[in-house]
């Protein structure tokens, strides 16, 4: 039997090795023969989140304000687009003009979020929030609290009301979580 040709894709190829040493009742009904080891060759869909959009009436603000929040600047694209890219991903800003090309202004509504929270892992959250407290503007909605999950978090908003974290792995099961990343 030929293998599949590998093309370049979202796709990403591994192979599993099937031990058919003892008999099983429904190997027969594929073709595989008990007694047989087989090497299969499979494609496994693989997706990872590459960034989070927000859409602003006001992208200058919006971009200003992340920039000095994160200390990180942002690529502009065009008048309308920005990014920050991180080793994890990258937060995009768009503005309410490129709604049109995903539909139309009622496919999404500027400063009206209620239910996402954009979160930054830091290296220590007790000084960035040190940091953020000097900075006039900026609206801590909750000040450092460690989390039952274990990461050491501090809640604000952005110009837009969208909330904003910012958090540290404390306890040891959380720091593990995100050494095996």
């Amino acid at each position: 039997m030929a293998l599949p040709k590998r093309t370049k894709s979202r796709l990403k190829w591994t192979t599993a090795i099937f031990d058919l040493t003892e008999k099983s009742d429904n190997t027969t009904d594929i073709g595989l023969s008990p007694g047989q080891i087989y090497f299969v060759s499979i494609k496994i869909n693989t997706m990872n989140l590459s960034s989070i959009r927000i859409i602003t009436a006001d992208i200058k603000r919006l971009v200003q304000f992340y920039e000095i929040a994160t200390g990180m600047p942002f690529t502009w694209y065009t008048d309308d687009f920005a990014e920050m890219r991180t080793s994890s991903g990258a937060l995009a800003i768009g503005s309410t003009r490129t709604l049109a090309f995903f539909g139309g202004d009622d496919v999404a509504s500027a400063a009206s979020n209620r239910s996402v929270i954009i979160e930054f892992l830091v290296d220590d959250m007790d000084n960035e929030y040190q940091r953020l407290s000097n900075i006039t503007g900026i609206d801590i909605i909750q000040e450092p609290t460690t989390m039952p999950w274990g990461n050491r978090s501090i809640l604000f908003r952005d110009p837009d009301g969208n909330l904003v974290n910012f958090f540290t792995p404390v306890s040891q099961e959380a720091q593990k979580r995100f050494q095996e990343k």
